[in-house]
């Protein structure tokens, strides 16, 4: 008799980890609330975030992008709550804000696009003030500039952790320079009303 007819086995679907699952509303008050309340689901959550994201500290400073699918202002708050966390646990952080001013307002005199027409980056960077992590605007033009890239080097050289809070996916903005800069990406999806 002929062998039963077995197919032929297929490799395991891998699926991207969820690092953290929490509740985060769209009010960036949240994001002044949580570093506050690391013991409610949301600051477990991103300390549980923050620990996968940046599990020992090294040399170079870690390039995470945050993007979601669609819209969602919960990303920002996410991601200034983030920021905030990790300096005060004592990691250098810059956030920088890719969103077309989700977390501060953007400018083409301001932030990154200052620096790279030669302002001191310094000058450019604001200090948090509950947290003491920096915060630099970008504009989706500058994310072409050739110097974007030597930028985000220094950064590296001098950061633990930049946090990049992107547009979504496909929208204009950072992506093709990003592709290359970045260390991994957090990919931010609702369900339930919850934030993955």
């Amino acid at each position: 008799a002929a062998p039963a007819y077995a197919p032929p086995p297929q490799p395991a679907l891998v699926l991207p980890p969820i690092l953290a699952e929490f509740p985060v509303a769209p009010d960036m008050r949240l994001a002044d609330w949580i570093p506050d309340n690391l013991a409610s689901p949301s600051g477990q959550g991103l300390v549980t975030l923050l620990h996968a994201l940046v599990p020992v500290r090294t040399p170079q400073g870690r390039v995470i992008v945050f993007t979601s699918a669609v819209a969602d202002r919960r990303k920002a708050v996410t991601a200034l709550a983030l920021a905030r966390i990790a300096a005060r646990s004592g990691l250098r952080t810059v956030l920088i804000d890719a969103d077309q001013g989700a977390i501060v307002p953007a400018a083409p005199n301001a932030g990154m696009a200052a620096v790279l027409q030669g302002m001191p980056l310094p000058k450019a960077l604001l200090r948090d003030r509950l947290s003491g992590a920096f915060v630099l605007s970008s504009m989706p033009a500058v994310w072409g500039a050739s110097r974007t890239v030597d930028l985000i080097r220094h950064l590296r050289q001098s950061c633990d952790l930049i946090l990049v809070d992107a547009a979504p996916a496909g929208a204009q903005g950072p992506w093709p320079a990003l592709a290359g800069l970045s260390d991994g990406v957090v990919l931010f999806t609702a369900s339930n009303g919850a934030q993955s």
